[in-house]
């Protein structure tokens, strides 16, 4: 859409058309049930989703689709199914959590953890998972009575938390799109995908093939020997510490093996993907050596754990829990403190805008715009009153500001940086560091929490953009996403209980989850039991360098100098080395290799056409090893 048809769309001169159809629903449906078990395996196995990066997937599948029956799907019902896809495929269904809680208040190590003498594990209420001593737990299913509070409980605050988020991305949509008219870099690219691939083109097609081949190869190798019990390829990743070891002590070196990773990074920058990496070996690998040979007396406990021989696996546990996890509470204290100051006054401008919203006429997408500034306050309040309904002696006057002020403020901050620069900060989950901070002493009250907003709402934002760009109706968007959203709950809650069926969580058939959930697990249990330290110095330094990194990044950007993104760098702290070398090699493996041997313009117009393919690829044969995994199970006389 041209800067004149903006203009004549705001003067309500063009008209939006419908994108919410039967065959779009049905076709979201059946994509749902193709993308959302690679979803839900590729977290268990890696414990990273980067479906994501293959923005082509859905809109590309759906172009081919259309040629194979002859289907003229208009733009608007491409971008319909693209948006929600995009939207539900990387969701991690929350049911994930309640397997976690079954290995919480089973886990041996924890049992030393007491408060007023009782275990921790016995203290875990039942809503959030049956007691310890209820043989459900050995049955490994979901599927079962004594599930049916916590199914209940975390399917009704994740809807909230769904519902306050979309409530919020609206609300920001039309302050960035309608007032404040901010450019959306990558809603732009997303609209022309979809446009372009609307349009059947036979080299697209047969490339797309052929990377679909190549990800069924691959992903056959990698993956269905680990769901069989017989791996081939180490996974999540080739640790390399011990050779590294005598030269760096302390560092995490590793190479992830998902073949999606490198796919995945074929679709991203090189300089972005570079600067994560560097934010990742600046903590995990300079960080951790420094602390274990240089700087003992910053993280005694770090230091005195480490030996040689300590696995990478070992690494992260250890030093996240003595050092990185105060510096990243740090860090997610210094960015919405800078970017409050930066923004500062266009939040202020912001709020001021919506007192006066009968002033402006708005898009006609929110008809009932007043009632919309409602329904955030409802959805906030509402999950507040039912935590502490089943939390009552939690203190009410931190929970409502946070939920209600907090939620608020980082929705806004994230929304303006991805209208602005396009990149979507990183923001860990923080009520635990917020906990900590009050008197609170249980169970419960660290491990559950009333909605917090860490930036889910900018998707939405972006896609409402791109709805606009497309002349697709927002109450459109708003309603698909909505029903593909509580379709991925239902397939998400059914895919979990299979993947449990099939072996134990965590087990070597899922082995991302060894590497994280002792290491969550303890996290809880140091909290719940305040024997978790944070070292002022590593927290304070956290504060400055969480501040210094976006400043930066803004004031660079202002002067038109975009090479540098403070915020990539603080992605990396938050992800490990093995993941962000992966993605980096991708990224140089794809814009510099493959780009040369196809030529610039034809490898920027089909890189996502390959990339979707891989992926589609790794689809089928993760459903190939499902099958295979079962049919291998039914002649096993045990139950795993």
């Amino acid at each position: 859409m041209s800067m004149k048809d903006q203009a004549r769309a705001r003067e309500g001169h063009i008209e939006f058309r419908r994108g919410l159809t039967f065959r779009s629903l049905m076709l979201i449906l059946i994509l749902e049930l193709l993308f959302l078990p690679v979803t839900v395996y590729t977290n268990l196995v890696t414990g990273i989703s980067i479906l994501v990066s293959a923005a082509a997937i859905v809109p590309l599948i759906t172009s081919l689709i259309a040629s194979m029956y002859g289907i003229a799907f208009s733009v608007q019902e491409v971008f319909m199914i693209y948006a929600v896809l995009k939207a539900v495929i990387t969701f991690v269904p929350p049911y994930y959590w309640l397997v976690y809680r079954s290995f919480f208040v089973k886990f041996p190590f924890l049992r030393i953890f007491r408060l007023g003498g009782v275990s921790i594990q016995e203290l875990v209420p039942t809503w959030i998972t049956p007691p310890p001593s209820s043989p459900v737990h050995f049955y490994r299913t979901l599927l079962h009575p004594q599930w049916l509070a916590s199914i209940g409980v975390i399917t009704t605050m994740t809807l909230l938390i769904f519902g306050a988020d979309l409530v919020l991305a609206i609300i920001f949509a039309y302050l960035f799109i309608e007032i404040e008219r901010l450019p959306f870099p990558f809603a732009r690219v997303d609209a022309s995908l979809v446009t372009t691939l609307v349009r059947e083109e036979e080299e697209r097609a047969k490339l797309f093939y052929i990377a679909l081949f190549a990800g069924i190869l691959l992903s056959a190798v990698v993956y269905v020997p680990h769901m069989l019990g017989t791996p081939l390829i180490p996974l999540p990743w080739a640790d390399f510490t011990i050779v590294t070891q005598y030269v760096l002590p302390g560092a995490l070196i590793a190479l992830a093996t998902d073949p999606s990773l490198f796919v995945g990074g074929f679709v991203l920058s090189p300089t972005i993907t570079l600067l994560m990496f560097l934010g990742s070996a600046i903590v995990w690998i300079i960080g951790n050596n420094v602390l274990v040979t240089y700087f003992k007396e910053v993280a005694p406990e770090w230091a005195s754990e480490y030996y040689i021989g300590m696995c990478a696996t070992s690494i992260y546990q250890r030093s996240f829990l003595r050092v990185w996890i105060a510096f990243q509470l740090g860090t997610m204290v210094g960015f919405p403190l800078i970017m409050t100051l930066i923004y500062g006054r266009e939040l202020i401008r912001a709020i001021r805008s919506l007192s006066r919203l009968s002033e402006h006429r708005g898009l006609s997408y929110v008809p009932h715009f007043k009632l919309v500034l409602l329904l955030y306050p409802i959805f906030s309040l509402a999950s507040v009153a039912l935590f502490h309904m089943l939390v009552p002696d939690y203190p009410i006057l931190v929970s409502i500001p946070v939920s209600l002020g907090l939620s608020f403020l980082i929705s806004f901050l994230v929304g303006r940086t991805v209208a602005e620069i396009g990149i979507t900060p990183t923001f860990t989950w923080p009520w635990q560091a917020i906990t900590y901070m009050t008197r609170y002493e249980g169970v419960a009250g660290w491990i559950f929490a009333p909605y917090i907003s860490v930036g889910g709402n900018a998707l939405h934002i972006n896609s409402i953009m791109v709805a606009y760009l497309t002349e697709t109706r927002i109450s459109d968007y708003v309603k698909g996403v909505t029903i593909g959203f509580i379709l991925s709950l239902i397939l998400g809650l059914i895919f979990m209980d299979l993947f449990w069926r099939l072996a134990p969580i965590p087990s070597a058939a899922y082995p991302y989850t060894i590497v994280l959930w002792p290491t969550l697990a303890m996290n809880d249990a140091l909290f719940i039991t305040r024997k978790i330290t944070i070292r002022s110095g590593v927290f304070s330094a956290g504060i400055l360098i969480g501040a210094l990194l976006p400043a930066l990044e803004v004031l660079l950007r202002r002067r038109d100098i975009r090479a540098f993104s403070g915020i990539a760098i603080m992605m990396g702290f938050f992800l490990l080395p093995p993941y962000t070398l992966a993605l980096f090699i991708g990224s140089c493996v794809g814009n510099f290799l493959i780009r040369r041997a196809m030529g610039r313009e034809r490898w920027i117009n089909l890189r996502d056409t390959i990339v979707a393919g891989f992926f589609a690829g790794s689809s089928v044969a993760i459903g190939m090893g499902i099958a295979a995994t079962m049919i291998a199970k039914a002649t096993w006389i045990w139950p795993w």
